[in-house]
């Protein structure tokens, strides 16, 4: 069997009121994401079609609201909220999502920090 198909997007940014302090989640944070999408591409590649695979765009949309859904004091939280919305709107088997918090309030003056995970669509809990 040939290994699965991927579709990615990477360097999404957007503004985010997530964070463990309140003044975060008052003013806003930047966020960064990265997305890998397991699905197959062969019906899009034989049809030259849009409709046979997965719009990056409509997934970038899918991405921006569940940001703009709920503020979150964790990003593990807003990372598992993401990848759910994903796989709820979109024919995906698996994401594979990095999430960034472009400068992070640390000491040392961390450029980002994150967390990357793997959800499958067989995983979502309705």
């Amino acid at each position: 069997m040939p290994p699965p198909d991927e579709i990615f997007l990477e360097g999404l940014r957007f503004t985010g009121y997530h964070g463990y302090f309140e003044y975060e989640r008052r003013q806003g944070c930047q966020f960064e994401v990265d997305l890998t999408l397991t699905t197959s591409i062969r019906a899009a590649a034989a049809s030259d079609q849009l409709s046979q695979t997965l719009d990056y765009g409509a997934v970038a949309e899918t991405v921006l609201k569940a940001n703009a859904a709920a503020s979150h004091k964790l990003i593990e939280r807003l990372a598992e909220g993401i990848c759910a919305a994903v796989l709820r709107a979109h024919p995906a088997q698996a994401i594979t999502l990095t999430l960034r918090k472009l400068n992070p309030p640390v000491q040392g003056g961390a450029t980002a920090s994150g967390v990357r995970i793997t959800r499958r669509r067989e995983d979502l809990i309705e």
